[in-house]
């Protein structure tokens, strides 16, 4: 596993890790290094894994792409820490990339080290020291000027702009803190990870960009989260607190300051640091209150990239599951049957974007025509994957079997392997045989359809015992049963969704309210089936559907 890092041009220190054999670099976000800039090809160069080794190879892009300030026009080796430059974006390529541990590893190369095991570099024990939980701040003794405090302001401000991502707006903070401060040499900002809760760092700026790793003391950074000070150490070279911190020895620290990034609920969510190392540019206590005043601001400013990146990802996250949509009801049948002396009839509501029932016509020979009603274990995006894979193998089945028990009895093994987990399908099918007025049906762990006469009688379909649901035993075997379909009678298979609506009391639509909106004589199955919709809807209100909705109907039309 090899790393780049980006020394100069876009983002400085970002880095990436080459974790498969094959990577694309350029401005597609299709790439697994993107690069956009106008200037780079949408598919730029890749570097790929052969022979041992790793090599760079441009893809005919219109700049070119060169290694070690040479043109590559054919697969080079690459070496580690070559540089190859690709419109004037530097690139650094380190070949033991594995070695860094990927927690620690951020948008550049930095570890995290915890170099403080005697807790001796606690923020009191600090040259200077301003609490930013009770200042908020403000010095009691300031030694900063209003003006000078303005200046900075204006210029974090000037520098962030129209800035939305987060990976901007934390280089523009560290680009208006490095014109804020003149003597720092390194500047970096850690943020707390909300899923693991852990600092990890996540922008660094160096005036003078090297490949040594950057090495972070965790202690230090945390304890400026814990305590909201922020904290100045003017001469760390001779401190003996920090004899034994590697993380500062290593850098070439002279002097520091940190300061955490403070909400306004009081909540600290990172840390900006910044290093000098020149011993004649130390910061001072005036360095430290300034630097305290513009992280208010830059706290706003990381919080706001925040939210705006959950706002792109949440938008981005609707756009895909509006296209699964889409591809979802290209599953379900696009019209209703057409049989001489029968009427269909079908509704799916979805509770999400992406439902678990199904239902489907598929013709078979002879003119028979099968009506399958499912409602798959689950909501939502892996309930609907379950959907679409027994909408494709239920027609499979259907057209492959002499009869509907057969077919039941392959679909169901196709649902019982190891990779389905513990999902499983409530399912009734039937075959109608429109010469015969016969209906053939087979229940799967589903609820019984309903008969309904010209004159409201209703009955259950249950002449046999309902199988296992679909997925559930491997080998079971269905029993089918036989019917004739009367001059005005109409078949209804649907969901628990229906008797399982709830309204705004708690209340469940339930079986009785169905059939008493059946009770009564409807003059076509179209104004049968609204009806049942209708007083779902009304009974439930505002109150969003907690489960999918799904009815499908059979009706033969009087004589």
């Amino acid at each position: 596993m090899a790393l780049l890092r980006l020394i100069s041009g876009l983002t400085p220190g970002k880095t990436f890790l080459i974790k498969d054999t094959l990577a694309t670099l350029g401005r597609s976000q299709e790439c697994e290094v993107v690069l956009d800039i106008p200037a780079v090809s949408r598919k730029h160069a890749r570097i790929f894994y052969q022979g041992g080794k790793h090599h760079l190879e441009d893809l005919g892009s219109r700049n070119g792409t060169f290694l070690n300030g040479e043109p590559v026009f054919e697969p080079t080796p690459l070496q580690s820490r070559d540089r190859f430059s690709i419109c004037g974006i530097v690139i650094s390529f380190m070949e033991d990339g594995h070695e860094y541990d990927p927690e620690d590893i951020s948008d550049f190369q930095a570890q995290m080290i915890d170099d403080d095991p005697d807790g001796s570099t606690s923020p009191s024990s600090f040259m200077a020291t301003f609490d930013m939980f009770k200042n908020h701040g403000q010095l009691s003794h300031p030694t900063v000027s209003a003006e000078d405090k303005l200046r900075a302001l204006i210029a974090i401000g000037r520098h962030l702009g129209e800035v939305v991502k987060l990976e901007e707006v934390l280089q523009h903070i560290l680009e208006s803190l490095f014109d804020i401060f003149p003597q720092a040499d390194r500047g970096i900002i850690v943020l707390l990870d909300p899923k693991t809760e852990k600092l990890l760092p996540k922008a660094l700026k160096q005036r003078n960009p090297n490949n040594e790793e950057v090495r972070l003391s965790r202690t230090v950074l945390q304890n400026v989260m814990t305590s909201g000070k922020a904290i100045l150490s003017a001469d760390l070279a001779n401190d003996s607190r920090f004899d034994l911190a590697d993380s500062i020895v290593s850098a070439q620290i002279r002097s520091m300051m940190c300061a955490p990034l403070i909400r306004i609920g009081g909540e600290a969510v990172g840390v900006l640091q910044l290093d000098a190392a020149m011993a004649t540019q130390r910061f001072t206590l005036a360095d430290l209150e300034l630097l305290a005043s513009v992280a208010n601001q830059a706290t706003i400013a990381v919080l706001n990239g925040q939210l705006m990146e959950r706002a792109m990802e949440e938008a981005s996250l609707r756009r895909e599951l509006s296209v699964a949509h889409t591809v979802q009801q290209g599953l379900l049948p696009a019209s209703r049957p057409r049989i001489e002396g029968y009427e269909f009839f079908d509704y799916y509501a979805p509770a999400k974007m992406l439902g678990g029932d199904y239902y489907d016509y598929v013709p078979l020979s002879d003119d028979r025509l099968a009506c399958t009603l499912a409602d798959v274990s689950g909501k939502g995006i892996s309930a609907s994957l379950l959907m679409a894979k027994l909408s494709a193998e239920n027609r499979y089945h259907l057209a492959m079997n002499p009869t509907l028990p057969d077919a039941l009895f392959d679909l169901n093994n196709t649902f019982c392997g190891d990779r389905w987990a513990d999902r499983f399908v409530t399912l009734v099918a039937c075959v109608l045989d429109p010469a015969k007025h016969e209906v053939r049906l087979v229940n799967a762990g589903h609820q019984p359809p309903l008969a309904i006469r010209t004159e409201g009688s209703i009955s259950e379909i249950n002449h046999v015992s309902s199988g296992f649901p679909v997925g559930v035993m491997e080998n079971t075997t269905y029993e089918e049963t036989v019917f004739t379909l009367k001059p005005g009678q109409s078949l209804f298979m649907f969901t628990d969704g229906v008797t399982d609506a709830v309204n705004e009391h708690g209340e469940m639509f339930g079986m009785r309210r169905v059939l008493d909106c059946w009770s009564r004589p409807y003059a076509t199955l179209e104004e049968q089936g609204t009806a049942l919709i209708r007083s779902i809807q009304s009974f439930v209100g505002t109150v969003p559907n907690a489960d999918d909705i799904c009815i499908l109907g059979v009706r033969r039309v009087n004589e």
